[in-house]
């Protein structure tokens, strides 16, 4: 589990960008929340975020199939 110093995070929100004709991905966004749904930190990364190929059978390879599906 995630850790926001001080406090546990129940859930994170990823905003991403894939790119279709690669297969990779990119994180641009990410949200830490606690057991409430409310916002611990949030860490916009721009263009500088974590991506590549995503692992087989993980959340960011069924959204790269979902996006690149269309």
């Amino acid at each position: 589990m995630n850790v926001v110093p001080g406090q546990e995070v129940y859930s994170t929100t990823y905003y991403i960008a894939v790119d279709c004709q690669n297969q990779i991905y990119q994180v641009r966004f990410e949200r830490f929340l606690d057991a409430d749904g409310q916002t611990l930190e949030d860490y916009n990364y721009g263009e500088d975020g974590r991506g590549g190929v995503p692992n087989s059978g993980s959340p960011e390879e069924a959204s790269l199939k979902f996006v690149c599906s269309k």
